[in-house]
Parts: C-alpha cells; structure tokens; sequence
C-alpha cells in the first residue's frame, strides 16, 4: 500500500499544474461519518485517532487508540485546539455489547485522512462508495472556488481574492505575523517569500516556483488572511497554498473576495 501511494504521489506530482490532491478539512470528515452512519445500521466507534497541531512553538500530534463515539473524539480534538487527521473506525450493530462480543457485531472499517485518503473492509461496501462520490464532488466544487482567478487581460486585470477567515483571534501581535511567515509560509515546498510590511499589518509576496504562480498575501485583520493572485495563478498551485495554511497552521473557512 505504501509503494502504491508513493506511485500516486509523484503521479499527481508530475502532473501539476493540471491535477491536485484534494485535501479535507476535518469539519468535512466529520460531515462524511455522520452520513456513513445514518445509511448503515449501527454506530461508528473509533479505533485509532491522529489529531494535530503543527503550528505554534509546541506543535502537537496526538495518537489515541480509544472505542468511543467518532463525535466524542471530534470534541476532544477541539477542546485541545487540534484537528483530526486521520481516524480508522469500525461500525457496530450494538456498541454496547462490543466490549463482549466486538468482532462479531463489526459491519464495517474504515479510515479517512486529511490527505483525502479513504479505506475501507467489510461487506457494506455501497454506503462508503457514496462517501467516495461525496468527495469527488467536494473535489470538483472546490476546484470551482480556486479556479480562473489570476489578474487577465479579459478581466481589466481586476484581482480576484480570496479570505480565510478563522474562529478566533490569532493575529493579535508582530510575532504572530513573523510566526506564520516562518512557521507557515516559507515552509511550502518549492517556494519563496518577500514580506514588504510587517507591523502592524502583514504585506507579502509569495512565489510558487513549480508553475510561476504568484499571491500577494495580506494580513489586516485578526482573524483573516487574504490572498490576492496575480497574473498567473493556477488552480493547483493555489489550492496547494491554502491546504498547505489549513494544514500547518490551522483550519478555518473560505469567503470569496477580500
């Protein structure tokens, strides 16, 4: 399995910028087992759970190998400040009993990841076929929103942004600005950054050097980023940024414009 996902890889790699992983957001992943278990009788307990937080001067990757409700380990992650990364499940007909009885009473395992990886064993396998069909759309909405965004002549070069916006405060100091420009930022693979402006605002240019694709990153808010591309901007390359942002810094939501 892991050869294969190395062949995958340097597949989607090589074929950049015209194809691009997906990426999911734990919010997302919760969404798809709440809907795995509403078509398949029974109740999805954890087996194993990563939950992480990369960013922040004590990055935390948290391993737990707990039979419990997945929407207990959702709130357990959040409490924390974490985000689930990947969960290996089982479906049982009656969790009450699994403790005495587990492995005649399992329809189903299964593990979703970040990475927009999905597995699964078991007979039920029609339920998790639709999560599968459910991805693939994400997919294709999602490639919707990144898409035919650079600055272009048919367009008067008018800019075309896009905001994450975050549940909190996380832009509070000059620190934190220098901490994501480090930490985040100039960690992306195969790119290079130029900060014009630090305090109290964040002002930077950011350079995609697998396809020439290029943002100006601004900082003015608290609780936002705003990424404006410039005149080349492909769809690969910036979903590649904020999945990089949503994955080593932290998850938040997606506004059109600035």
């Amino acid at each position: 399995m892991k050869k294969f996902n190395r062949i995958l890889i340097n597949y989607f790699n090589k074929a950049h910028p015209y194809l691009s992983r997906i990426f999911l957001r734990s919010n997302f992943i919760k969404e798809l087992l709440t809907d795995l278990e509403e078509r398949i009788p029974g109740k999805i307990i954890t087996e194993r759970i990563v939950a992480k937080r990369i960013y922040g001067k004590q990055p935390v990757s948290s391993i737990r190998f707990e039979n419990q409700p997945f929407q207990k380990a959702f709130q357990t992650a959040a409490r924390s400040n974490l985000w689930v990364d990947s969960i290996s499940f089982k479906i049982i007909e009656n969790p009450e009993e699994a403790s005495r009885d587990a492995d005649k009473k399992i329809n189903l395992r299964g593990y979703v990841s970040r990475k927009g990886i999905l597995k699964t064993s078991g007979g039920a396998f029609r339920p998790f076929s639709e999560l599968i069909e459910k991805v693939g759309k994400q997919g294709i909405h999602e490639k919707d929103i990144f898409s035919d965004r650079a600055r272009v002549k048919e367009n008067d070069y008018k800019s075309n942004p896009i905001t994450l916006e975050f549940d909190e405060e996380v832009f509070n100091e000059e620190s934190d600005l220098k901490q994501f420009v480090s930490e985040t930022l100039k960690r992306r693979s195969f790119s290079s950054v130029t900060v014009s402006h630090l305090n109290p605002y964040l002002e930077a240019s950011f350079i995609d050097h697998k396809d020439g694709s290029s943002y100006d990153i601004w900082i003015t808010d608290t609780k936002e980023i705003v990424i404006v591309p410039q005149l080349r901007a492909t769809f690969a390359s910036l979903y590649g940024l904020v999945s990089h942002i949503f994955k080593n810094f932290r998850e938040g939501k997606i506004r059109n414009g600035d």
